[in-house]
């Protein structure tokens, strides 16, 4: 649960360096996702959460979607191979479960395309009906590089 290698990502390593199961797709990548971490490069800051929802029931919905975020990464390595960098996001959920927005709020991946196709990709995320139908602020930070860079 959390972000602790989810199977069937491929390629996909979790903040404490576990590895994914699956197929790779283009390439070797790694996205981390969450707080700790990874080969050295630190993931800045916690999870932020406000409201009705646990952490580890936000980080276990992130890490199930987290296939999505990759395929928006791995898009832009065909496009502009060695990109890389952290993606910090903010989202608000809703009292269904769904996302009233996302958006980046810090960045230094350098891609806008791949930036705005994980937001757009996130807008489709569900998660748990959060306590007392309040609206959650979330704000998650996602690390995309090539798996071998630095290593």
């Amino acid at each position: 649960v959390g972000n602790t290698g989810v199977a069937g990502l491929g390629g996909v390593r979790t903040a404490q360096g576990g590895a994914g199961g699956g197929a790779g797709g283009y390439g070797e990548t790694l996205v981390a996702s969450g707080s700790g971490r990874l080969s050295g490069m630190p993931v800045a800051g916690d999870i932020t959460l406000e409201g009705g929802l646990d952490r580890a029931v936000v980080q276990a919905t992130i890490a199930k979607y987290l296939s999505q975020v990759r395929a928006c990464y791995e898009d832009g390595l065909t496009k502009r191979p060695g990109i890389q960098g952290q993606v910090t996001t903010s989202f608000e959920i809703n009292g269904g479960g769904a996302l009233n927005f996302a958006k980046v709020v810090q960045t230094s991946l350098g891609d806008a395309a791949v930036e705005r196709c994980i937001t757009q990709r996130m807008m489709t995320w569900q998660f748990p009906k959060p306590r007392g139908g309040v609206n959650v602020a979330v704000k998650y930070p996602f690390l995309l590089r090539p798996v071998n860079v630095g290593e």
